[in-house]
């Protein structure tokens, strides 16, 4: 597998959010678009 410096930045970027609460940049990272489904930890999610 090829290494992604680009998606490496994205999670970067997303557990930075994460750790901080920023919500807003959270949901900027993810798609909106019907079709796409994330799978959580927790049933809930």
């Amino acid at each position: 597998m090829k290494s992604s410096d680009e998606l490496k930045n994205v999670m970067l970027h997303l557990y930075e959010s994460l750790s901080t609460g920023d919500m807003s940049a959270i949901e900027r990272l993810y798609s909106h678009a019907k079709d796409v489904l994330v799978i959580g930890t927790d049933p809930g999610e």
